[in-house]
């Protein structure tokens, strides 16, 4: 494990094995940081900004974020099962996903314009009325996510699996869908698609 900064000096720092478990790590901001392997489980990160920040491999499930700023934070190969991403700042929000567990994840209402999920889980996710224009979800399994009300304007959705939703509940205008895709979003009509 990499010695840590004070709370409120975390900044152009990589941080390799630390456990913040259940812990209010920062105070303020984090800028241009890199953190490998931490443990975040539980952690308060509250009323935090964190800008260019990159978590690779970390343990995230259950962080609180209300009020706390992500921007052009990535993570990447990452725990986030149950995070209520929900409760985060809007101002400046951007954010990207790769190799990332975000099962049972609320990313609810949230404008998530132009993110790109790659090689996600979002089962059961919540992403009602949330801002997905142009996001994309390449290779990312989407069972039993909820969509009510999302807007998925222009969104690649082909490589998503298990994608089941209720294209009359959602903005779908321009979204790109694979054909073996539409037997998830017509079951609510009752049809029995064959061959």
């Amino acid at each position: 494990m990499t010695s840590l900064p004070a709370p409120d000096a975390y900044l152009d720092h990589t941080i390799t094995g630390a456990d913040f478990t259940q812990q209010r790590p920062f105070e303020t901001e984090v800028y241009g940081c890199t953190f490998v392997d931490c443990e975040f489980l539980g952690a308060d990160l509250r009323n935090v900004a964190l800008i260019d920040t990159t978590f690779r491999g970390c343990n995230l499930a259950m962080v609180k974020l209300r009020g706390t700023r992500l921007q052009g934070v990535r993570f990447i190969d990452c725990k986030l099962m149950g995070v209520s991403f929900h409760e985060l700042s809007d101002f400046g929000l951007s954010l990207s996903f790769e190799g990332c567990n975000l099962n049972y994840a609320s990313l609810r209402s949230l404008n998530l314009r132009n993110t790109r999920f790659e090689r996600c889980t979002l089962q059961e996710s919540d992403l009602y009325e949330a801002d997905l224009r142009k996001a994309v979800f390449d290779q990312c399994d989407v069972t039993g996510a909820t969509w009510d009300r999302a807007n998925l304007e222009g969104a690649d959705l082909c490589l998503a699996h298990n994608l089941a939703f209720d294209p009359v509940k959602c903005r779908t205008r321009g979204a790109k869908l694979r054909l073996e895709q539409l037997p998830g979003l017509l079951s609510r009509f009752g049809f029995k698609i064959e061959g």
